[in-house]
């Protein structure tokens, strides 16, 4: 809300649509560290796997570069990329006053995708017993 508020964003949609979007691509980022922590040995190497699996997100979703302009390859791996749905997504917030089915159909990939870190992430954690 404090974009909203005090730096002024003004969108077509609705602002609960955008902070909805915004609240699950949270969890997927926090999802996704769980399943990469799960494969780490130790915490230094939790976070050596941080520029491994942020960066490529960031690059490919279509924020910094518009995807149009990318090379075809770089197109296709970012298709696999959740967090390029989530911009989609808030991209159709920003331009139409009402929910349309290509944000709902992106949110819902990254609500899939979320479960899927989430199970991922369950399965590959080590069992202690005492």
């Amino acid at each position: 809300m404090v974009t909203y508020t005090l730096l002024g964003l003004h969108t077509e949609g609705n602002a609960g649509l955008v902070m909805m979007i915004v609240v699950c691509t949270a969890v997927l980022g926090s999802a996704t560290g769980l399943l990469t922590s799960a494969f780490a040995k130790a915490e230094f190497q939790a976070m050596q796997f941080l520029p491994a699996t942020v960066m490529p997100r960031i690059l490919l979703c279509g924020l910094i570069r518009p995807r149009d302009r990318m090379a075809p390859w770089l197109d296709a791996v970012s298709d696999a990329m959740p967090s390029r749905y989530a911009a989609v997504a808030l991209t159709e917030v920003g331009g139409h006053s009402l929910p349309t089915g290509t944000m709902w159909l992106d949110l819902s990939v990254v609500v899939g995708c979320v479960l899927l870190a989430l199970l991922l992430g369950a399965a590959t954690f080590r069992r202690q017993t005492a």
